[in-house]
């Protein structure tokens, strides 16, 4: 699959994000993530991209192949740019509206990583994709958790003592501006 663009945006209403892929052909995959999912799959991520980055022909992984991750990363990083404006996809494989993931898992097949989403209609989408888009995708990701504000602690009257229930209200603030990404 090639990705012609990747953007995401938090949901406060909902405490989720929504991830949209947009494929070479305009198909555009609209996926929903809960805290925990995209917090997991952005650590899984970031361990397939060190490893997969890290690798020279033939060898393992050693200190002076770290290194030259370290250099691959930190080029990717400069050369990927957010932005507000997003062209999107003409056709919607999936559907319009974002789809539950439930299970993310990674691996490494013919020089390309493979990505899969484990949705909540017992389907799957699978992604082969180069390192670097992977490393693409692991800082839009990044980027959304910040965003979110995921791994901020919560506010002490928002978290009760095991077994005490009380009402309480929330004012959510409005939904943050959505963060693309766009590759070419």
């Amino acid at each position: 699959m090639s990705i012609r663009e990747l953007g995401g945006h938090y949901l406060s209403v909902e405490d989720r994000a929504v991830i949209r892929l947009v494929d070479g052909e305009s198909q555009e995959y609209r996926l929903l993530f809960t805290r925990r999912i995209l917090l997991g799959a952005s650590a899984i991520l970031e361990r397939m991209v060190d490893f997969g980055l890290s690798k020279t022909e033939g060898q393992g992984i050693s200190p002076v192949s770290q290194a030259l991750a370290d250099f691959r990363k930190e080029a990717i990083q400069q050369a990927t740019t957010f932005t507000d404006q997003t062209q999107g996809g003409t056709r919607f494989p999936m559907g319009q509206d974002p789809i539950l993931v439930v299970g993310f898992r990674v691996g490494h097949e013919a020089l390309e990583d493979v990505l899969l989403f484990e949705l909540l209609n017992t389907q799957h989408l699978t992604m082969r994709v180069p390192t670097p888009i992977s490393y693409q995708f692991f800082l839009l990701l990044k980027r959304t958790i910040a965003t979110a504000a995921w791994l901020e602690p919560l506010p002490p009257g928002l978290i009760l003592p095991a077994g005490e229930a009380q009402e309480s209200t929330l004012s959510v603030p409005e939904t943050r501006p959505p963060t693309n990404i766009t590759s070419h």
